[in-house]
């Protein structure tokens, strides 16, 4: 029983361990990349890197399109769905070997994107 309390403690805490380091990694790129910009997101590269720090904070996990307007524009922009195809077509461009064929910035028809918690992320 020990045993078993033991391996489970220990899982516990090597999950932790990496949301802290996946906090600390997306809160780094973010600092890094806002730092040379306005801090306007509504200028393209503001842009890009907002829906990026969105998605990698929520990595693994489909954000809808409401969620990254309403995030990266502002509340006024959640039904203006085609900012998000063309920015998330520049950033594919960004991210991916073959845009056509993404790998990590997946779309889910309808309801938003996914970036894959993939290796080479």
């Amino acid at each position: 029983m020990y045993q078993i309390a033991h391996i489970l403690e220990r899982a516990h805490s090597v999950e932790l361990a990496k949301n802290a380091t996946l906090k600390m990694q997306a809160e780094t790129l973010r600092n890094s990349l806002l730092s040379s910009i306005s801090h306007d997101l509504r200028n393209p590269l503001a842009t890009l890197v907002g829906a990026a720090y969105i998605l990698i904070r929520h990595a693994g996990f489909v954000v809808t399109h409401r969620q990254l307007l309403e995030k990266v524009w502002g509340p006024s922009y959640v039904e203006h769905n085609h900012y998000l195809r063309i920015y998330m077509g520049q950033l594919r461009h960004k991210l991916e070997a073959d845009p056509a064929r993404p790998k990590y910035l997946l779309t889910e028809a309808g309801v938003g994107y996914c970036l894959s918690e993939g290796e080479g992320i």
